[in-house]
């Protein structure tokens, strides 16, 4: 993986203009209400399942980044010849300092899922989930710099998550697609 995360440091040039090109308003949102145990347990109550974040009100707070960096150091690929399969986009966000993404379980796209996350400090950002099976909830802490999360998205058991930081991260996603 560690050609892959030198290759992905390209991105890291470009954070000060993706940072000067976005305005952020971190005090309109709750992140540690709504990233928690408490909070996914009335989702649940309410829906089976939530696709995306979008479909609460201020569930979400991150940025959607542009893809162009990803193509021109050729990411998908490099993710085909290390886990195999064939690979598609499924994000390219930005999380700034009390940026989250809330629970939810992207059961409209089944599959394995390969995230990609880069953090400016250690234990100021965090990819937490309900395990599908026992229902615990594990907060799994960034490391400063690069990492990657791989876990799978089922509609038979949903794999709730969320993500929350107090500190840069950024985070790029693939999920598997099927070839007939």
């Amino acid at each position: 993986m560690n050609h892959i995360y030198e290759k992905l440091n390209t991105i890291l040039e470009k954070f000060p203009q993706i940072r000067s090109d976005n305005r952020y308003y971190p005090n309109k949102y709750d992140m540690e209400q709504t990233l928690s145990e408490q909070k996914l347990k009335e989702i649940q109550e309410e829906a089976t399942d939530l696709f995306t974040p979008h479909q609460i009100k201020d569930n979400w707070n991150a940025f959607k980044l542009k893809s162009e960096v990803l193509f021109s150091i050729g990411l998908k690929e490099l993710l085909e010849e290390e886990f195999g399969g064939k690979r598609l986009r499924s994000g390219f966000f930005w999380y700034p300092l009390g940026g989250f993404c809330g629970w939810h379980t992207n059961n409209n796209c089944e599959g394995e899922r390969i995230y990609l996350a880069w953090s400016a400090e250690d234990n100021k950002s965090f990819f937490r989930y309900q395990d599908p099976d026992t229902k615990e909830i594990i907060t799994d802490w960034d490391k400063k710099g690069w990492q990657y999360r791989k876990f799978n998205v089922s509609k038979n058991k949903p794999f709730w998550h969320c993500v929350g930081s107090q500190t840069n991260r950024i985070s790029i996603g693939f999920r598997e697609i099927s070839v007939n």
